[in-house]
């Protein structure tokens, strides 16, 4: 009896101890993990109101030429009318995840515009990735301010604003917001050693050109060619701002997509060791306004499912459900708000889309 009593109280220890370097780890887990998203960095106060002088300094920015041959339509505001949307927003299910990346310009008067928006929804049920470009000459009511670009929301009211407009004209309610500037893509593409995007021979031409890009040590001009190419950061900040060759902004939305495509192909092919540290080079580059444990939950339910999620890519507008306009001085898209908020329902649900005429 009392051999049975020491054998007992032997695996209670044993049971005690294990369950003790259990919690341990998962602790020193949960520790390791958020000192690394806290090398990111999360949005400090409000943005506030622009003053008068970053006004007029953006207005000016804001100004396009009118080219000679112009063809389409020349409005003033008052001209466009804009359809009743729903109140409520799109309803998605759990199982679906809408992250919003944004790419900022050049600092106008103290701030910046958003010269990327990619909505990426991620379907936890199927496995499934979309990236969905908001084209930035997008014309659209923005909530407090007067009618204009849809990037120049994020100039005056940053993030939260942006949102705000994204959900007022489409219903959808963004889940999180990751931000990168200029010089943070370029070390983000050139942390993972490239991308690899295939070029037109227009495209490797144009790229070609001696001093397409700063710095110009760093751009490799002259080593572009037809088909697949390996780029470096500053090459592919290149690439993805080229409003030169195909359907201006149409195509260029299309290339920072095969940009983002490419990176996210870069990091599956990647061990995890190899992922540890490229997330110490990559986060401190990163601004998000998720918390740690909004973005645990993520990477849980993405990372044992990153070797097979398929993706696929898309716009808004897209084809057929927008028009050419000149309004204010600025060369625009008008969106048929209501059949594009059906186009990104069907889209975000995986549904068929509906045909364009």
């Amino acid at each position: 009896m009392k051999k049975k009593r020491t054998w007992l109280k032997v695996f209670l220890i044993i049971v005690g101890v294990l369950l003790f370097l259990a919690v341990l780890a998962v602790v020193l887990g949960l520790l390791y993990i958020n000192s690394k998203l806290n090398l990111m960095s999360r949005p400090v106060g409000t943005v506030g109101t622009p003053s008068p002088s970053q006004m007029l300094e953006f207005s000016i920015e804001n100004t396009d030429v009118m080219p000679e041959d112009y063809t389409g339509e020349i409005l003033n505001p008052e001209d466009i009318e804009w359809e009743t949307l729903p109140d409520a927003p799109i309803e998605t299910e759990e199982d679906i995840v809408n992250i919003l990346l944004i790419g900022a310009d050049r600092e106008v008067g103290g701030r910046s515009r958003s010269d990327a928006m990619i909505l990426c929804t991620y379907n936890r049920k199927d496995g499934t990735l979309l990236f969905t470009s908001f084209m930035r000459d997008m014309y659209l009511p923005i909530p407090g301010y007067a009618d204009n670009r849809i990037n120049a929301s994020y100039f005056f009211g940053g993030i939260p604003l942006l949102n705000k407009c994204i959900y007022q004209n489409f219903g959808i309610e963004i889940d999180g917001n990751f931000l990168v500037d200029f010089d943070s893509f370029i070390n983000v593409i050139d942390a993972v050693d490239g991308v690899d995007i295939t070029l037109t021979a227009a495209e490797a031409d144009y790229m070609n050109n001696p001093g397409r890009w700063f710095p110009e040590d760093r751009y490799l001009a002259g080593t572009f060619r037809e088909g697949v190419n390996r780029l470096n950061g500053v090459a592919a900040l290149s690439y993805a701002r080229n409003r030169s060759i195909g359907m201006w902004d149409f195509t260029r939305t299309e290339r920072q997509r095969n940009v983002l495509s490419s990176l996210f192909n870069r990091c599956k092919q990647m061990s995890i060791s190899q992922l540890d540290s490229l997330l110490d080079e990559l986060l401190p580059l990163v601004t998000t306004d998720m918390s740690n444990g909004e973005i645990i939950d993520l990477a849980v339910s993405v990372i044992p499912d990153i070797s097979s999620i398929s993706v696929n890519t898309h716009r808004i507008p897209a084809d057929g459900l927008c028009r050419d306009a000149w309004v204010s001085g600025m060369a625009v898209l008008i969106p048929d708000l209501e059949r594009s908020r059906q186009q990104l329902e069907a889209l975000i649900f995986g549904e068929q889309l509906e045909e364009t005429p």
